[in-house]
């Protein structure tokens, strides 16, 4: 029989949840509720992803997680501040344009900073940094999971080539929860 402890099991059985739970996007606290989902789940990936081992300058250099959008964010993300990744502290910026997207170890890119990504992505070619994003075709351009709302419950997309260009593995058990692309595939 195989025991599984509490702090493994927790996060799953949240991932699950929050996963297979309805979602509406008709009023604006929904549109918060979604963004702080949202905010659970990037920190989770993060948690569920191993990054090369050059990719923090020191044992205590924090986790740097960065949001490419408007200031509203800053609620649903702010509270990640407060938890630890791997044993570091976890640091976030949010702004509408990142300056300096290579100083990242995780960006989130909402649906409105679309015209941004060519300039973000070359930024972070080839680097082990982890990109979330929200817009259709995210993965196609170099991204590595896509959001996606079906049937009103938020599901994800991971581009296996974009993670492994950038040196990211992703763990199984996440892989197992997302639809996984190899390669391009246009997102609906």
């Amino acid at each position: 029989m195989i025991r599984v402890g509490i702090n493994f099991a927790i996060p799953w059985l949240l991932l699950l949840g929050i996963l297979f739970s309805p979602m509406s996007r008709s009023q604006p606290q929904d549109k918060v509720e979604e963004y702080n989902l949202k905010a659970a789940l990037v920190y989770n990936f993060a948690r569920f992803s191993q990054w090369p081992e050059n990719s923090f300058s020191s044992a205590d250099t924090p986790v740097a997680l960065c949001v490419q959008g408007d200031q509203s964010l800053i609620k649903s993300f702010g509270l990640l501040a407060k938890k630890t990744l791997f044993g570091r502290p976890v640091s976030i910026v949010v702004a509408e344009t990142l300056v300096n997207p290579e100083s990242c170890n995780v960006i989130f890119v909402t649906g409105v900073q679309r015209q941004g990504l060519p300039r973000l992505f070359a930024a972070v070619a080839d680097q082990p940094i982890l990109t979330i994003g929200e817009m259709n075709g995210f993965t196609d351009i170099g991204g590595m999971i896509l959001f996606t709302t079906v049937h009103e419950r938020l599901k994800f997309s991971v581009n296996l080539e974009n993670t492994e260009a950038g040196g990211i593995s992703l763990s199984s058990r996440l892989l197992k929860l997302a639809h996984v692309i190899e390669g391009q595939e246009t997102q609906r």
